[in-house]
C-alpha cells in the first residue's frame, strides 16, 4: 500500500506544480492589469480670469495655476511582451487637505480635474449640483489627467486653492486662501476599481508667480 501510494504522488506530484505554477501566474497577470496610479507635477500653466456682460469680457486678471498629474505606472519593460496595458482607473475623485509647514491642517477641498466642464459653462441649473459633487473621470493607460491645486493671480502676492466653489467666488475663494510662507497638501486619490492612496505635496508660495513652486 506504502509503495502504491508513492508511486501515486510520484506520478502525479508534477500536475500538481503545474496548477500551482499556472494559478501563481494567472493571479500576477490580474494584478498588473489592475490600474497603478501615481502622481506628478504638470507645471506651471498661465490663464485667464474673465467677466462678461452682454457686450462681452468686461475684465481680464491674468493668473497662473500649478496642477497634478495622474498617470499610471508603467509595466516594466520585461512584461511588454505579454500584458500591453493597465486597465483604466475608474470614477477617480480626489480631495485635497492643505496643511502649514508645521502640519496644522488648514482646510480640505474637493479636487476638480482641470478637463472636466467649468461651472460658468453648463446651465444654472446644474451649476450648484457640480459644486458640491464634481465630476470623476476614467485615467486610461495610455492617457493622463490633471488635478487643479492652485492658482495665484499675477497681480496678487496670496494664492488659492482651485477647485468647482472658484467659479461661485470670483475665482477667489477666501475659504481657500494662502498667504506667502510654506504649505503641505495631502491628495487623496480613491475611485472604483483601484486602491485608494495619497501623496503629500510641498507648496512654496512666494510673493510672484516666478517664485512659487509645487513639488512632488
Amino acid at each position: 500500500m506504502r509503495c502504491y501510494l508513492i508511486y501515486i504522488v510520484d506520478k502525479l506530484w508534477p500536475i500538481f506544480f503545474v496548477v500551482i505554477v499556472t494559478q501563481w501566474v494567472t493571479q500576477k497577470f490580474i494584478e498588473m492589469r489592475k490600474p497603478r496610479l501615481e502622481m506628478v507635477p504638470e507645471g506651471i500653466l498661465p490663464g485667464s480670469w474673465k467677466l462678461f456682460n452682454a457686450g462681452g469680457v468686461v475684465s481680464e486678471s491674468p493668473y497662473h495655476t500649478w496642477r497634478i498629474k495622474i498617470q499610471h505606472i508603467r509595466i516594466p519593460r520585461y512584461l511588454v511582451w505579454l500584458i500591453k496595458n493597465r486597465e483604466s482607473a475608474l470614477q477617480c475623485k480626489a480631495d485635497l487637505t492643505f496643511y502649514t509647514s508645521q502640519d496644522q491642517a488648514l482646510f480640505t477641498m474637493q479636487g476638480r480635474w482641470a478637463n472636466t466642464p467649468e461651472i460658468s459653462l453648463i446651465s444654472p441649473q446644474s451649476q450648484q449640483e457640480k459644486i458640491i459633487y464634481p465630476d470623476t473621470i476614467s485615467i486610461g493607460y495610455h492617457s493622463s489627467e490633471a488635478l487643479d491645486c492652485i492658482v495665484k493671480f499675477d497681480d496678487e502676492k496670496v494664492a488659492y486653492g482651485w477647485n468647482n466653489e472658484a467659479y461661485a467666488t470670483n475665482g477667489r475663494n477666501p475659504k481657500y486662501k494662502l498667504g506667502i510662507g510654506t504649505y503641505k497638501v495631502s491628495v487623496r486619490l480613491s475611485g472604483q476599481n483601484f486602491q485608494q492612496f495619497t501623496k503629500k505635496c510641498n507648496i512654496v508660495l512666494a510673493g510672484d508667480w516666478q517664485g512659487t513652486s509645487l513639488i512632488l
